[in-house]
């Protein structure tokens, strides 16, 4: 596709520019290709003006469009997330294709929640597509699943159901009428190609923007890990905690950022295992002040056991901290030279040995600057450029 500046159709169902991981995400894919195209961007309704403000305050060229349903009110986040999606995308359809009427976009481009067995609204409407960055093809392996209860392992195996029979069908319309896939990691890369993806690239979401300078002072008494992310059992928050209480002498302690459904049963596990005086459960807190928690910690600890692109682990790259995780789905691709892997087969003693390797100095890190904010804008041209 040409340099020319496009006017693109934007779907980004979340997209907030105070807030992290999705919503973050699409405040941040949004910024970025505003600064080189004029966008429409098509976003959920049911939220305040921030992101209207902040388009205005750095001066984007961008019209933000919300589209209402008469779900919005209900159970935003819990188990109802999907359906109200999927119904969200039927109504942002109907919004698009009348607007591409006397819009005429160059090109429609769908980000956040964007996943590889869930539906899309921008194909077939006569204009170039870009489908992406999805995820979803990452799984549990069967080693860790003794980690999660029976209720977390029957939603883990319905998982695998639903969206295997949904890739077959949906997904495989939705790639049919896309002009461009975007992978955010190998695992969903070969799972495009393998439902018949011509043109695929991989590309995480991670923007980061990290302040130089730290507000908090570095603890002296005790190794600082910091988690961040919800609370929900495939996350893997469980085994961080079976870590910490693996050796009494073991000097860390676990800071956690996020909350989740549970977030009860993790701090009763901590308590039985008698390790509550050394894990601190902060709860959902700004960005700002997560960034700064992670500029003073000493490692990130996120096991979780599928997860295809998580951004909190390109944030602590970018601050430099050693990441211990699985080399599962995203992951990896984001910590890059700052990961820590966990053993499959025992991963509770495999993060004991990892934070003592980092307490002893045996493994350092550095600031990654491959997810800065400055070198998206050649991402995205990357990306553009693959086009037909």
């Amino acid at each position: 596709m040409t340099n020319r500046r496009l006017r693109v159709g934007l779907v980004a169902y979340a997209c907030h520019p105070c807030e992290g991981s999705e919503p973050g995400a699409g405040w941040q894919w949004l910024s970025a290709i505003a600064k080189l195209h004029d966008v429409d961007v098509f976003t959920r309704a049911g939220e305040g003006k921030e992101l209207e403000d902040a388009v205005r305050a750095a001066g984007l060229k961008v019209e933000v469009v919300r589209v209402a349903t008469p779900l919005d009110s209900v159970d935003r986040d819990g188990v109802w997330r999907y359906p109200k999606y999927a119904y969200w995308l039927m109504k942002a359809r109907t919004v698009l294709r009348n607007r591409n009427r006397s819009h005429r976009y160059d090109l429609l481009h769908h980000v956040t929640y964007a996943s590889d067995w869930l539906p899309s609204c921008i194909g077939g409407l006569g204009v170039p597509t870009v489908w992406g960055p999805v995820g979803g093809s990452t799984r549990t392996p069967k080693e860790l699943r003794r980690y999660l209860s029976r209720r977390a392992n029957l939603a883990e195996g319905l998982r695998i159901v639903v969206s295997k029979v949904s890739r077959s069908t949906v997904a495989r319309r939705t790639i049919r009428n896309s002009s461009l896939c975007v992978a955010l990691n190998s695992d969903t890369a070969r799972e495009l190609g393998r439902l018949g993806a011509e043109r695929i690239v991989v590309e995480p979401n991670a923007i980061v923007e990290i302040s130089d300078t730290p507000v908090a002072a570095r603890s002296n008494d005790m190794m600082t890990a910091v988690y961040v992310g919800r609370l929900v059992e495939w996350k893997g928050l469980r085994i961080a905690i079976l870590a910490l209480a693996h050796d009494r002498e073991f000097k860390w302690q676990l800071h956690v950022y996020g909350d989740g459904k549970a977030r009860a049963a993790f701090e009763a596990l901590a308590y039985d295992l008698g390790v509550q005086d050394r894990i601190t459960f902060f709860g959902r807190r700004p960005r700002s002040e997560v960034l700064n928690a992670l500029s003073i910690a000493d490692a990130f600890v996120f096991p979780s056991l599928h997860d295809s692109a998580p951004w909190a682990v390109a944030e602590a790259a970018a601050s430099g901290l050693p990441v211990v995780c699985f080399d599962l789905g995203g992951g990896p691709s984001l910590a890059k030279s700052n990961a820590c892997f966990i053993d499959i087969d025992d991963p509770v003693h495999s993060i004991v040995a990892n934070l003592i390797s980092i307490a002893e100095g045996e493994r350092t890190a550095q600031a990654i600057d491959a997810w800065d904010l400055d070198k998206f804008e050649c991402r995205i041209k990357r990306m553009y450029e693959a086009l037909p």
